[in-house]
């Protein structure tokens, strides 16, 4: 599974990397000469889809997610534990949501046939690359949870 993870992490890296230099040739073909990049706005936002989905992979898999812990660390172990699970179940809900909702979406695309207005890029594709993105994270998710239950001392 962390062989996945890091698929994920490593792709969103390279299509983030992608999508700067697209910009770049973007920029100095608007600028240089006077001849931009058909579509780059909408192939820029289906891309994001992309990066996003990876980040968000990413992250969860390392728990490297923003925290404030000001408080956090005044609680008592017993306390900090059900606060984490409280907020990975959250997060499992959320997520779960998430997935129901883009995968609808998904559908929806793939029937529709909905592209692009410039490009004519079909959505459902990034649609769905999001729901999996989803649903990575929220296999990540669950392996926390089962860390969180599992662990016997408060004081990890």
């Amino acid at each position: 599974m962390n062989r996945l993870f890091g698929i994920a992490t490593y792709a969103g890296a390279a299509v983030l990397m992608g999508l700067a230099l697209f910009t770049v040739a973007d920029v100095v073909m608007r600028y240089f000469f006077n001849s931009p990049i058909r579509g780059t706005f909408e192939l820029s936002g289906l891309i994001l889809s992309v990066v996003v989905a990876a980040a968000l992979v990413a992250a969860t898999a390392k728990e490297e997610h923003i925290s404030v812990d000001a408080l956090y660390e005044k609680m008592a172990p017993l306390w900090r534990r059900i606060l984490d699970i409280a907020a990975v179940v959250t997060g499992i809900v959320a997520l779960s949501l998430l997935i129901w909702q883009g995968f609808s979406d998904f559908m929806h695309y793939a029937r529709a046939g909905e592209y692009t207005d410039m490009l004519r890029a079909p959505v459902y594709p990034f649609r769905l690359i999001l729901v999996l993105g989803f649903a990575l994270c929220l296999v990540a998710m669950l392996r926390i949870l089962v860390r969180l239950i599992r662990r016997r001392s408060t004081s990890d």
